[in-house]
């Protein structure tokens, strides 16, 4: 991951901006570079993955200037088709390419099965763009302050001054020049034809995690958690990487507290994989101490996210400090495609089922995209998450409802995988990673509850949140101002008051 900051006709202090700038280097530890024009400043927070020697930005070409946190998978395929030569090695050079050659609404179509967030200026035009991949994998904010608009790549960037805060919605690019928003993509649409799926989904998918591995030039990793999505994908890693040559084994990681559900199972995959896995075992009071810093590194009181969150967040704190790699896969997106919470085995219908994986995909950047990019890069590395592949999601979701509506949930992404891995995980139940953290007997949600500072108890008044609700809440206005939470992330069908999938009636 990488950090971007732009500012449009700026009227601050120009310290003042670099320090707004200054506190998302977290997101690009290797190199810093703040670049002060006639209209806008940019700055660029580096993290190395390609490209290493000289993909230092931001770029400028013809007048044109790029500052980009993505990855552009097709970059050379996209360079071969113009009959270009690229004169650095980044992948993110090409957008400059493509934007003078066809536009900017072209340029999108053309790299959308990429991950990405960017601002582009065109001097010669006096045009300011900014975009976001279709599922919102790379974050990216806009705001206004009088004449100046800031857009940064995380809430906690933004100077004082800018107290409204929004997302740069994924799929869209916004032209600041015209105050336009367009959207270059939508949901994909059910092909009644697409009746057997199974090789499709198979070779799609891999496709998919192929490429991200292919687009490193440092060490990689996987977190495992010894459930079907990150199992899944631990799997296809481990075989491009032994067609790409890779000879050494892959890193694997799990974390839970003593007794966690996943840590057994992801032991068990780690063992069919032959990886180098490390189990992180933590202490409950460990956990409970670093939820403050998840907060506010997150940008989030999500109560779900938040407890996904410090797991997520503690394991890419140990990688960053005990390993070499700075590539992170992980099994997100999933659940959200491939409708595979607990709660969805309850829609009323197979129309109800697609209208709430869609919508479920549409507002992951709220989420599980969030928390992944947030924790992931809050610690110097990058999270690659190939079931949030353009590719992969179009897929999935056009095939026929029918087939994905099942009694057991994910069930055609799990017998198109029949054989790549132990039954125990090929057909294990869902468990949310908030959840398989702890034991069964003493669920993470319930630690959370009856350990909530006595000062916070004190304080809390408004019964419309819960306790654990109103703590998170009282964290995050310590550190934020603005609030872009849509609504509580929670399952519906149920009548259940809390999140957790072990509180279900089919759990």
């Amino acid at each position: 991951m990488c950090g971007i900051f732009a500012l449009i006709r700026p009227s601050l202090f120009v310290k003042t901006a670099m320090d707004s700038f200054d506190k998302g280097k977290h997101r690009g530890p290797d190199e810093s570079l703040f670049y002060t024009l006639k209209n806008v400043w940019l700055g660029f927070h580096r993290l190395s993955i390609q490209g290493l020697d000289n993909g230092s930005q931001p770029f400028e070409k013809n007048g044109i200037y790029l500052i980009c946190n993505g990855e552009i998978y097709n970059h050379h395929e996209l360079y071969a088709h113009m009959k270009k030569i690229p004169n650095t090695q980044s992948d993110c050079e090409v957008i400059l390419d493509l934007y003078e050659k066809y536009g900017m609404e072209q340029t999108l179509h053309m790299i959308d099965a990429s991950e990405f967030a960017f601002f582009l200026y065109d001097s010669k035009k006096d045009m300011y763009y900014s975009a976001r991949d279709p599922y919102g994998v790379r974050p990216l904010y806009h705001a206004r302050c009088g004449d100046m608009i800031c857009i940064a790549s995380e809430i906690k960037m933004f100077p004082a001054c800018f107290t409204t805060i929004d997302p740069v919605l994924p799929g869209t690019t916004v032209c600041y020049s015209t105050d336009e928003t367009i959207w270059y993509t939508s949901m994909p649409s059910i092909q009644p034809s697409l009746t057997s799926p199974h090789a499709r989904i198979r070779d799609t998918l891999y496709d998919c995690v192929k490429k991200r591995v292919m687009h490193t030039e440092k060490p990689m990793t996987c977190l495992l958690s010894g459930g079907l999505d990150s199992s899944l994908i631990a799997t296809l890693v481990n075989q491009a990487r032994k067609e790409l040559g890779y000879m050494e084994p892959l890193e694997t990681y799990s974390i839970g507290l003593e007794g966690g559900e996943d840590l057994t199972y992801a032991q068990i995959m780690a063992d069919f994989l032959g990886s180098k896995h490390t189990t992180i075992v933590v202490k409950e009071e460990d956990f409970l101490n670093v939820i403050p810093e998840v907060v506010r590194m997150i940008e989030s009181r999500d109560t779900t996210t938040v407890r996904a969150s410090v797991g997520n967040y503690v394991v890419a704190k140990y990688i960053r400090e005990h390993s070499e790699a700075k590539v992170v896969f992980n099994g997100d997106g999933a659940d959200e495609v491939c409708g595979g919470y607990l709660y969805l085995k309850r829609a009323p219908n197979a129309i109800e089922f697609d209208k709430e994986c869609r919508r479920l995909v549409q507002d992951i950047h709220y989420f599980d995209a969030l928390r992944s990019d947030r924790c992931i890069s809050g610690n110097g590395l990058e999270a690659r998450t190939p079931f949030l592949d353009r590719a992969f999601v179009e897929l999935y979701l056009s095939i026929p409802v029918e087939l994905r509506f099942t009694p057991c949930e994910k069930s055609l992404l799990r017998e198109a995988f029949e054989g790549y891995m132990p039954k125990e995980i090929l057909w294990r139940k869902k468990e949310a990673f908030s959840d398989g953290v702890s034991a069964l007997n003493r669920s993470w949600f319930s630690i959370i509850q009856e350990s909530i500072p006595e000062v916070v108890q004190m304080e809390y008044r408004d019964t419309t949140l819960t306790m654990e609700q109103f703590y998170y809440q009282w964290l995050y206005k310590q550190a934020y101002t603005a609030d872009l939470l849509p609504y509580y992330w929670m399952p519906k069908y149920s009548a259940t008051k809390d999140c957790s999938a072990r509180t279900l009636e089919n759990y």
